[in-house]
């Protein structure tokens, strides 16, 4: 009986002792370090890139246009009374008619200063109306065809500002006679009707001032439509002057076109 009580005492000092050891390592050990590993932060954020492009605008200019004009005459006359007394039939017998003109000009306007260079074809009008001493009655119309080459500058306001803008230009046209055509008195057998060209010699060649103002409207970027009058004093006379006197076209008219910018 005493052995049995000796020998749980035992094992219960031993499991006990053993407890105790085990409690004891426990405490004196180092206790575990954690470490955290965070990963960066990533912000996605859109970036937007403006990119501004200058086109550079081009100079140059395209225009189609037509013209539609009358003239009133203006005769430089020899002081001799057969002179006069002919020209008093010619201005009697013949009265200015319409002309037209149609042509194509190329620009070159970097800002608002504006050249320009056109080739026109013009035909100008006079209308003859006579009756002769047999009774005969003339209604011609006389016919001057021109090739016209145009040289003009100027200023172009408000221009890239709105849609409508204004151009003023003047300068010289040198036109070459093509052809002509019609019906005339005759200076030697008075009142007799003769072909133009049979006693009148012409210049080759005239010469012109111009001056023209236009208004623009920008139909899309880089198309312009215009209306323009314009008014052209004649220098030279297509009248010889072996004729005894010379006679000047002063021209006025309206024009339309079409303008492209390149």
């Amino acid at each position: 009986m005493k052995f049995s009580i000796i020998t749980v005492l035992l094992l219960m000092s031993t499991i006990c002792f053993a407890q105790s050891e085990d409690s004891l390592s426990l405490t004196t050990e180092t206790p575990d370090t954690i470490y955290l590993y965070e990963e960066p932060v990533v912000v996605n954020k859109t970036i937007y890139v403006h990119t501004f492009i200058t086109k550079k605008e081009s100079p140059f200019y395209l225009s189609i246009i037509a013209g539609i004009s009358t003239n009133k005459d203006h005769y430089d006359v020899c002081p001799n009374e057969d002179c006069k007394k002919h020209l008093n039939n010619v201005k009697q017998t013949t009265r200015p008619y319409f002309n037209n003109s149609y042509g194509l000009t190329v620009a070159y306007s970097p800002k608002k200063i504006h050249s320009e260079v056109g080739v026109f074809y013009s035909i100008y009008r006079d209308k003859f109306k006579y009756s002769d001493s047999a009774s005969i009655y003339f209604n011609n119309i006389n016919k001057y065809q021109y090739l016209d080459i145009n040289i003009t500058s100027g200023y172009w306001f408000n221009k890239g500002q709105s849609k409508f803008s204004f151009l003023a230009k003047g300068g010289i046209s040198i036109s070459t006679l093509l052809q002509t055509s019609g019906k005339t008195l005759s200076k030697v057998n008075t009142g007799d009707v003769i072909n133009l060209t049979e006693e009148l010699s012409f210049y080759k060649y005239t010469y012109r001032g111009l001056a023209d103002i236009k208004a623009l409207y920008n139909i899309t970027d880089q198309v312009f439509a215009q209306l323009g009058v314009y008014y052209a004093y004649d220098i030279r006379s297509i009248i010889s002057s072996k004729d005894l006197y010379t006679r000047q076209r002063n021209i006025f008219g309206v024009s339309l076109g079409l303008t492209y910018h390149f």
